[in-house]
């Protein structure tokens, strides 16, 4: 049987095939990237474990929905080996402020995985994620977060409780059609002195890389916003530790391309969409530009650069009635 399944496998992967790793053991999408690629291509999105054709899997898959009536809030987008993803099954949470049901989804497979996507469903509000079990920390709890381009699911608020073990949530944030931020991370507590380690991309499993790592938040810090400008984020949230987690997005404005932020103090992290992803050569990033101000009173300016992978990196200063002062390359 699983000589016939492996052939078939091969027979239909065509060309999305993705690979699960030792130094990548994580892999999520976004409902609208897949949808993007089946479109495209008409032909499914393929997933196993190097080197281990009986490998388990662990799937998480959330979506969201308004209206437990209609048919969106009843299956998932994503159909895996044959078999829809029956959301009446999973768990639930409803959250009477926003009038918003999320299900979160959890299996678990062995071998090669074949997604496709239903047609008549909602993927702008799901996420998929996968994980190679045999090179995941046993000790680590996860759990999948996704946005949308709507005002519901595009303003999330998450107050977590404190746990005895670590967990990393994977923030999956969408395209870049709109502006996202991260608005808030932090327990309101002064007294507390937890840390909060923000990378780009899936969670890690027992390799670390650290070229992905971009930055810790502390509770006694202040917190500055930070535009999510990458497909996916991780937050790893350490034992006993209860954060706020705050996400917004709101629509790019016409004519207006250019995320701006106020930043008097603090740190701002800047990251193209495809940076350290194996999906980066599907779209050309010609030229993006970021405008950081404070009209408040002068500030020193220190740039750190981690790693540019191709392309010219330019820092252009301005004056109050923006006008050029300096440019740097």
């Amino acid at each position: 049987m699983r000589t016939e399944w492996n052939r078939f496998y091969v027979f239909t992967c065509k060309s999305h095939i993705y690979e699960l790793t030792e130094a990548e053991p994580t892999m999520a999408f976004f409902g609208s990237y897949l949808h993007k690629l089946y479109l495209r291509d008409e032909e499914p999105i393929c997933l196993s474990v190097k080197d281990c054709f009986s490998c388990d899997v662990l799937i998480n898959v959330i979506s969201y929905c308004t209206n437990e009536k209609n048919s969106s809030c009843e299956i998932a987008p994503f159909m895996i080996n044959g078999t829809n993803i029956t959301l009446s099954r999973c768990e639930k949470t409803f959250d009477s402020l926003m009038n918003l049901t999320s299900y979160e989804c959890y299996y678990e497979l062995s071998g090669q995985i074949i997604i496709n996507l239903i047609d008549g469903v909602d993927y702008t509000r799901s996420s998929i994620s996968f994980r190679a079990f045999k090179w995941m920390e046993d000790s680590v709890d996860f759990k999948l977060i996704t946005m949308s381009r709507d005002d519901k699911v595009g303003n999330i608020r998450m107050k977590f409780d404190r746990f005895d073990y670590p967990i990393w949530l994977l923030l999956s944030v969408g395209e870049a059609d709109w502006i996202k931020y991260l608005r808030k991370v932090r327990w309101d507590h002064h007294d507390k002195d937890c840390e909060y380690l923000l990378i780009e991309g899936s969670p890690p499993g027992k390799v670390k890389d650290l070229s992905r790592e971009l930055a810790i938040f502390r509770d006694q810090d202040l917190f500055f916003p930070q535009f999510l400008l990458s497909r996916m984020y991780s937050l790893l949230i350490p034992p006993n530790c209860s954060p706020t987690i705050v996400m917004s997005s709101e629509p790019i404005e016409f004519g207006k391309r250019i995320p701006e932020q106020e930043l008097c103090a603090g740190t701002a992290l800047i990251i193209t969409p495809y940076y350290h992803k194996e999906t980066k050569d599907e779209i050309v990033l010609d030229f993006i530009m970021y405008n950081f101000y404070c009209y408040r009173f002068l500030i020193n300016v220190i740039i750190e650069v981690i790693e540019v992978e191709s392309g010219v990196v330019t820092v252009e200063f301005r004056d109050y009635f923006n006008k050029t002062r300096s440019n740097e390359t």
